[in-house]
Parts: C-alpha cells; structure tokens; sequence
C-alpha cells in the first residue's frame, strides 16, 4: 500500500467527550497553506469533472485517537508528470503561447 497523502493546512480534531453520537471530530481549514497546497503540489492529483479540476480525498479514522482524516484518494490516478505547472503557471504559459487561430487555417 502507497503511502498516504495528507492535504497541508487541513487540520482534524477528535470529537469531544460530551459531543452527540453524530459528530464525528473537528476540522481546521488554513486558507492559505490549503490554497498554496492546491495550486501547488494537489495539481499531480486533479481530475477532470465536468470541464472543472477536483482533488478526491478518503475520510478515514485514526485508529489510535478516532481523529477523522483525510488523505488524498490516488485510487485510479495514473501517474502525471512530477513537473505539472501550477495554475498560476498554466496561466502564465498559456498567455505566452496563444492557441492558434483556428479561423486562419479554413480554405474558405
């Protein structure tokens, strides 16, 4: 089994011990760590949906503490280039590199 890859700036908390059966722990989102993360390093793992990029995460529970975790899903994930470009990248290539005007190529 591959390691498991944890989201940085997602933080989880064990429930309390007088909260009700249905909750099922704390979870601590930092903005701009999870920002960074996604259009970082999160990019090896997106996926098309619909014409919009998703991470998959499991949920799982730590069997030493019951903390609710969530590790990124790569069940099915073919492996991507290591050197994928961040958004901010692709943004930047893709106004260096225009596609190219369909239009001109026509006969007609």
């Amino acid at each position: 089994m591959a390691d498991k890859i944890f989201p940085v700036g997602l933080r989880t908390f064990a429930k309390r011990e007088n909260a009700p059966d249905f909750v099922l722990g704390t979870l601590v989102v930092d903005v701009d760590a999870f920002t960074a993360w996604l259009n970082g390093e999160a990019m090896k793992y997106a996926t098309d949906y619909k014409g919009a990029k998703q991470v998959k995460f499991s949920i799982s529970t730590n069997k030493s503490d019951g903390r609710v975790n969530f590790s990124v899903d790569t069940y099915g994930l073919e492996q991507k280039n290591e050197s994928m470009p961040t958004l901010k990248e692709r943004a930047t290539l893709e106004d260096l590199n225009p596609p190219p005007d369909i239009n001109s190529e026509l006969p007609f």
